[in-house]
């Protein structure tokens, strides 16, 4: 296919063409028709147009590349297959080094190190060869913030101060935080009239009054244990809630 291709210079997919004539002693004869009909020009495959990386299932560990399957001519032809696609990996040295060979669409490499760029790409083979590798996609290994611990609480004045310590941030900025306050029923609620951790993410506490927290939608009583959870945010997500607190503030 590669001599047909170089002694014809047609595209792919394009109808290759052929008329005969014999010979015998007495000379040639005439040309046969040409063909309508039969093989066509053929190729390695195309590179892929698509490439990411699935951010959600990026941890600091692991992540997934993903692409979307060639199809039509861009197999190398409109009746060849893809027989496997291959990613590459840089290592985070900037190595490339072969990562996995797979017939689906997608792998997961698992073995990451969390805070780290790593880049990425991919390239098909059908019969004929290999296909040219994409760009390179990276990714920034991270994840949600872990779980904060408990807060502290401490009455001030009229107020109870709900205290927090601001977690491992996974490699990703704490973008602010969400305060959970129990009612008298056991839910935790959040009320950021009262507590707003995202306002409060530069500080790491708030007042809440006692007369709101003896008010609906908590409704404590006298001397009963003001109990918090407290949750972080970064760009990847919310942390697992805290503990609730087992000591501290009573109204």
């Amino acid at each position: 296919m590669s001599t047909l291709r170089t002694l014809t210079a047609r595209p792919r997919d394009s109808l290759i063409r052929v008329k005969i004539r014999a010979f015998n002693a007495k000379g040639s004869g005439e040309f046969s028709e040409v063909n309508t009909a039969g093989a066509t020009i053929e190729t390695e495959p195309t590179n892929l147009s698509v490439v990411s990386i699935n951010v959600p299932s990026t941890s600091n560990t692991e992540t997934k590349v993903v692409w979307t399957a060639l199809t039509g001519s861009a197999r190398g032809g409109w009746d060849v297959a893809i027989t496997q696609y291959e990613v590459y990996w840089d290592q985070a040295t900037g190595s490339w080094v072969s990562l996995a060979n797979t017939t689906a669409l997608e792998t997961v490499k698992s073995g990451l190190v969390g805070g780290t760029v790593y880049q990425f790409k991919v390239r098909a083979y059908n019969k004929y060869g290999e296909g040219l590798f994409t760009s390179a996609v990276s990714v920034n290994t991270s994840q949600a913030p872990e779980q904060p611990a408990a807060p502290t609480l401490e009455v001030v004045g009229a107020h109870v101060k709900i205290s927090w310590a601001r977690p491992f941030r996974n490699h990703r900025e704490v973008l602010g935080y969400q305060i959970l306050i129990e009612t008298s029923a056991g839910a935790f609620i959040e009320r950021k009239a009262l507590c707003d951790g995202e306002a409060q993410a530069a500080v790491m506490y708030c007042l809440v009054g006692m007369h709101d927290l003896r008010a609906a939608p908590f409704s404590l009583t006298y001397d009963t244990l003001v109990r918090a959870k407290v949750l972080a945010r970064n760009e990847r997500g919310w942390s697992v809630a805290s503990d609730p607190n087992s000591i501290g503030a009573r109204v």
